[in-house]
């Protein structure tokens, strides 16, 4: 029983770091002039999925019981994941001003901790 419970906060948590992450990275590598676009492609993304994870959790739950729905999700979990593996984001790229290529921001520990 623990398991599933952990299994689902975690599915919770990622959910809400997903939720966090694609607005913020809209803003990052969307030019400003098409941003207002992409936002609404984004929430209109996210309504469709929460439509279509609800009605398939749903009808899981129906046939299989939590077993089958959690094996669903861990499925498609794993292809996410496999998918992720393909995208690059261009790191360089962020907080550039137009023109003018930007190093890769540096962190030095050790002197934050001092």
């Amino acid at each position: 029983m623990g398991f599933r419970v952990l299994l689902v906060m975690l599915g919770v948590i990622a959910g809400n770091i997903r939720s966090i992450a694609l607005p913020t990275l809209v803003t990052v590598l969307i030019p400003e002039d098409r941003r207002n676009k992409a936002n609404g492609l984004v929430g209109m993304v996210t309504g469709i999925g929460f439509l279509t994870t609800s009605v398939i959790s749903g009808f899981l739950v129906a046939w299989g019981g939590m077993v089958a729905s959690l094996a669903f999700a861990l499925v498609f979990t794993f292809l996410a994941f496999a998918h992720l593996a393909f995208i690059h984001v261009d790191e360089r790229r962020l907080g550039a001003a137009p023109g003018h290529p930007a190093e890769p921001k540096r962190v030095d520990i050790e002197e934050r901790l001092r």
